[in-house]
């Protein structure tokens, strides 16, 4: 009967001391990963950051770069439709041909 008791002592021993190193190991994973988790929590806040800061900085510049690219247009619009214009009078009055454009005529 002692030696049914002390196997069983032994072997409750053995289980309580793998219990303690898989509470060890559950311990350092939980570290880890807890770890990790306040490294992805701080690059999120610092592109957070970034992006309201980049929101308030750039955005003006974005809104006035799409009012400069639309004023473009308009100007090469009024460009274009002056230089055909111009084409047309001097078909018009001297005759000339676009056709026939040399490479140093200057229009």
């Amino acid at each position: 009967m002692s030696d049914r008791i002390d196997l069983q002592h032994k072997q409750a021993e053995k289980e309580l001391r793998e219990d303690r190193d898989a509470l060890r190991q559950h311990e350092q994973r939980r570290a880890k990963i807890q770890r990790r988790r306040e490294e992805l929590l701080k690059i999120i806040r610092t592109q957070k950051e970034f992006t309201e800061q980049f929101d308030q900085q750039i955005a003006p510049f974005e809104r006035r770069y799409s009012e400069l690219t639309h004023s473009v247009d308009g100007i090469h619009r009024d460009a274009k439709a002056k230089y055909e214009a111009a084409v047309k009078l001097l078909v018009d009055k001297l005759g000339y041909h676009p056709a026939f454009k040399r490479h140093n005529d200057l229009i």
